[in-house]
């Protein structure tokens, strides 16, 4: 529709932007939590004392369960990718989550463990339209505590 990706068809729509997708599938199967902790719960949203707690757990649920299945699926590959020798859309999902698990001190260094991760988040900044999007005005920076205040204050 928008001559973008992720595209959705469902229930008769057109859903592009992972947010709208997001929010959509969450309503549909009512997985958007019942309170606005619930709902809101990226460290942004979280008061700026709870950070640092926040950061720590989800740090450690990142070490723990999600990076040990990438690292090894990548291993496995071998070619850099996750699926294959070139660029998926599975690829962009990752190293949006990936590059801000490496970029944001608050995450304390994890990639350093997970080598085949930390390369990948490498590799695919060196692609030539990524790089030359996160040199651009248009990226969409990590949230920092300014984010943070900012979003708290209009959300709640």
């Amino acid at each position: 529709m928008f001559m973008q990706l992720p595209l959705i068809e469902i229930d008769g729509m057109c859903l592009v932007e992972s947010h709208a997708q997001e929010n959509y599938l969450g309503w549909k199967y009512d997985m958007l939590g019942t309170t606005k902790e619930e709902r809101g719960q990226w460290i942004v949203f979280q008061p700026e004392e709870k950070w640092s707690s926040f950061a720590k757990e989800a740090t450690e649920k990142a070490r723990k369960r999600y990076l040990p299945p990438y690292e090894k699926t990548l291993a496995e590959n071998g070619t850099g990718f996750l699926v294959g020798d070139s660029v998926t859309i599975a690829d962009c999902a990752l190293f949006n989550i990936l590059s801000y698990l490496d970029e944001m001190p608050c995450y304390e260094n994890v990639l350093n463990d997970y080598p085949h991760c930390k390369a990948f988040v490498g590799k695919f900044s060196e692609l030539p339209g990524v790089k030359k999007y996160l040199a651009s005005p248009r990226r969409f920076p990590p949230p920092d505590v300014a984010y943070g205040k900012e979003a708290l204050a209009v959300l709640f």
